[in-house]
């Protein structure tokens, strides 16, 4: 199971060390804190998500290459321990950019002088657990449907969050939770809240890979 973590977070840096990746996300923290100042991490974020979006190669090129197939053939490794590789390559890599995020965010707000220490530290938080969860529950619409998965996946959770918007308090308590300013609370709904993602994300893209695997080999026969 660590070599396919490995060979995940390989593919993820060449892909990432690729010069316009680095532009696109160097270039844009530079121009978003010259034009918007205080509000210069903004873009940041959505830079930041866009880089977490270069995950999504790793599912087409597995489906695509025969990768799947290959190891189920040549090695004991069970769905279960491909699933939670992949799971693991995908939040260590989001644990990577959101490092990255925050020191550029500290040096930003060091050089404006704009946020005090705590928004900063408020808005790095959110941030992180946010692009976790992200990160999480695009893994088995991925699996499922590639390259067209995170397009998908945030359909789902858009509905999903309007629904909830509408018939729960849910939105009243998080703006609740982080207006309190109660960084230990936060990160104890924000850890319990990962907790339940990962579970409920890795039965899915256990279900799902499964079903793949069971299609290929029908197929192959």
């Amino acid at each position: 199971m660590n070599g396919l973590i490995r060979k995940d977070l390989l593919v993820i840096k060449n892909q990432l060390l690729n010069v316009k990746y680095m532009g696109i996300f160097l270039g844009g923290s530079i121009f978003s804190f010259l034009l918007l100042k205080s509000d210069f991490y903004l873009i940041m974020i959505f830079l930041l998500f866009i880089l977490l979006n270069s995950l999504s190669k790793l599912f087409s090129e597995d489906q695509y290459s025969g990768w799947l197939r290959f190891i189920r053939v040549t090695s004991s490794l069970s769905t279960k321990e491909v699933v939670l590789a992949r799971m693991i390559s995908a939040v260590i890599f989001a644990l990577m950019i959101n490092v990255i995020f925050s020191l550029l965010l500290t040096a930003g707000v060091l050089l404006s002088g704009n946020r005090i220490l705590s928004d900063t530290i408020g808005i790095a938080m959110a941030t992180l657990i946010i692009s976790l969860m992200y990160v999480l529950l695009a893994t088995p619409f991925q699996y499922l449907f590639l390259e067209n998965g995170v397009f998908i996946m945030l359909i789902v959770v858009g509905i999903i969050g309007g629904l909830l918007v509408k018939f729960t308090s849910a939105v009243a308590f998080v703006q609740h939770l982080f207006m309190s300013g109660s960084y230990p609370m936060i990160t104890l709904v924000g850890v319990l809240s990962l907790l339940v993602v990962f579970m409920v994300s890795f039965l899915f893209s256990f279900l799902v890979l499964r079903y793949r695997s069971s299609i290929n080999e029908r197929n192959s026969k």
